[in-house]
């Protein structure tokens, strides 16, 4: 898990310029509640906590779990905006509990067993829907997403 700190703000000449405030040793909390467009950050000095990997966009995550504690990134670009991020600390996640693995787990064991029990019983069975409308609905509904129809169930 990775503590940062980041600035945001719309153009890559504002973090070029923030950069350099901090580089000549303005304290980046400061400025982070002057400059930053993030609304929280105003509040908090740019402070994000603690954060996994896959909880950032790849942008942003992939300087900050690259930096050194204590450390500044150059300007880094996200579809947010440029960020500055200081990394405050690392530290090793905690593993799941296996009390909640556990739970997920045989939830997971249940559905696959369902979804293979309802498919089984399904087998050779006709389904007559009257209305024509509502049929060709559940028979596209059914049928598996062609290449430019992906994502659109």
């Amino acid at each position: 898990e990775v503590h940062a700190r980041h600035i945001l703000v719309a153009t890559e000449d504002e973090a070029k310029a923030i950069k350099a405030e901090l580089d000549a040793g303005k304290p980046f909390e400061v400025l982070a509640m002057e400059k930053t467009t993030d609304p929280s950050g105003k509040q908090n000095g740019g402070d994000l906590g603690f954060f996994q990997k896959g909880m950032m966009v790849p942008e942003f995550e992939a300087v900050a779990f690259t930096l050194e504690p204590g450390k500044v990134s150059d300007p880094v670009k996200s579809q947010f905006g440029w960020h500055i991020i200081k990394v405050e600390e690392k530290r090793m996640s905690a593993p799941t509990p296996m009390e909640q693995l556990s739970q997920q787990l045989s939830q997971q064991v249940m559905l696959k067993a369902f979804d293979d029990s309802m498919a089984t019983l399904k087998t050779g069975l006709a389904i007559n829907i009257p209305d024509a409308a509502l049929a060709e609905a559940v028979k596209k509904q059914s049928e598996p997403a062609s290449e430019g129809e992906a994502g659109t169930q």
